[in-house]
């Protein structure tokens, strides 16, 4: 009897054994590999903006306008992490920088060879601490995710149904500092990716350039451009159309389709401000 009793139950432990694994030969392994590669994907972003503008009247060769406050929905650090997926994903134009910095329209790159123009690597003489010989030493220079520090994002601006702020290209790099007083000197661009849309007629053209500070968060810092770079900048804009004020309230949705590769900015509003006004009243994201 207990024979017959444990015999009933290995037999149906063998049967529930069975269906699982029959089951499990039924999953369709492009469908496994398909359901990684989604999740894998950048995604859409969005995410609503507010800045405090000041017109920099100190330099001469350069037009800026500085961003002294600002509170953004979403981290800006979200948006630079799916726009990196997106370069790598097939999906998006990317082009290699001339050897002035600026895009190159004949190298358009795709994933592999953004791969390989990102790829460095460096030979030099480190002491061994042990017997004090100076040694070659190879050194992984490439750049990645982890050493991006700027963003610069090129935007057309017109005014002919209402301000309009048209992303065009992303220059993706990183932050150059004076090695003698620490001060910022600008950018090393690594690549650009280049948006949908930006064959758009525009009357104004600007950087708006984004930062990443100690602890690698990143803001918004300027509308910044040298003057040579364009017919009419930002700060030009404010100047002509604004007259004597010199501190204005931005307000724009940002969103980012990684489907189109796409980055739009609507519902734009810009005013200036008076003496006195109150400025930001939430914290930024940092």
């Amino acid at each position: 009897m207990t024979s017959l009793y444990l015999f009933g139950i290995m037999n149906r432990v063998f049967v529930l054994v069975l269906s699982l694994l029959t089951i499990a030969s039924c999953v369709n392994p492009s469908e496994e590999k398909e359901s990684i590669d989604s999740a894998e994907r950048p995604k859409d972003w969005s995410s609503e903006w507010r800045m405090i503008l000041q017109i920099d009247t100190q330099l001469t060769d350069q037009d800026k306008v500085l961003i002294t406050e600002w509170s953004s929905t979403k981290p800006i650090q979200e948006l630079a992490d799916q726009l990196y997926k997106l370069s790598f994903s097939g999906d998006a134009e990317v082009f290699a920088p001339d050897l002035f910095g600026s895009l190159d329209s004949e190298q358009p790159l795709n994933p592999k060879a953004l791969l390989d123009e990102l790829e460095s690597f460096d030979t030099v003489l480190v002491e061994d601490i042990f017997t004090g010989e100076m040694k070659d030493t190879v050194v992984d220079n490439t750049f990645g995710l982890s050493k991006l520090s700027a963003m610069i994002l090129e935007v057309g601006i017109n005014d002919q149904n209402g301000i309009q702020i048209t992303p065009r290209n992303m220059a993706f790099g990183a932050q150059v500092f004076d090695e003698n007083t620490g001060h910022r000197r600008g950018e090393s661009r690594k690549f650009y990716m280049a948006f949908s849309g930006n064959e758009r007629a525009i009357t104004t053209l600007d950087n708006l350039k984004f930062y990443s500070d100690s602890l690698g968060v990143f803001y918004p810092a300027a509308f910044h451009i040298y003057k040579e770079e364009t017919s009419q900048s930002f700060k030009a804009y404010l100047i002509e159309n604004f007259g004597a004020s010199d501190r204005f309230e931005l307000r724009f949705e940002m969103s980012l389709s990684f489907r189109d590769a796409e980055l739009s900015v609507e519902n734009l509003q810009l005013r200036a401000l008076d003496e006195g006004q109150d400025e930001l009243a939430e914290k930024h994201h940092r």
